[in-house]
């Protein structure tokens, strides 16, 4: 599975990317990183992506209206945001993005979202 981890912090791409590599057991996951919108479109153009872990304020105020634009663009790939704010993940879920981390959970969460995605995505190819 190839995801792309999108965040306008350096400290909150490291993180995340950190995470994956190391706390995901099971399939070894390709992970880069987009660290502005352009770069995050660019990626999503040139190559396959499966899965974007975003940053909820990446598109600072137009996050809701970015992500429903995103997900009608390549409706093939899982969008899960990652935030501080309980409220924005009310907000994003009821957008219907795939999922939310709250970074105040435990990350043991995040890996379970993306286990969760990996094995249905893996039932897709056989």
């Amino acid at each position: 599975m190839r995801i792309l981890v999108a965040a306008k912090d350096k400290l909150v791409r490291s993180a995340l990317i950190f995470l994956i590599n190391y706390g995901y057991i099971g399939i070894k996951e390709d992970v880069e990183e987009a660290i502005d919108s352009i770069h995050l479109l660019e990626k999503l153009r040139s190559k396959n992506v499966d899965m974007v872990i975003i940053e909820w304020g990446f598109f600072y105020d137009e996050a809701l209206e970015m992500i429903a634009l995103l997900k009608k663009a390549y409706p093939g790939i899982i969008f899960i945001a990652t935030g501080i704010k309980k409220e924005d993940k009310k907000v994003a879920l009821d957008a219907k993005i795939d999922g939310f981390y709250l970074r105040s959970d435990s990350p043991g969460k995040l890996i379970n979202m993306i286990e969760g995605y990996s094995k249905k995505f893996i039932n897709l190819l056989n």
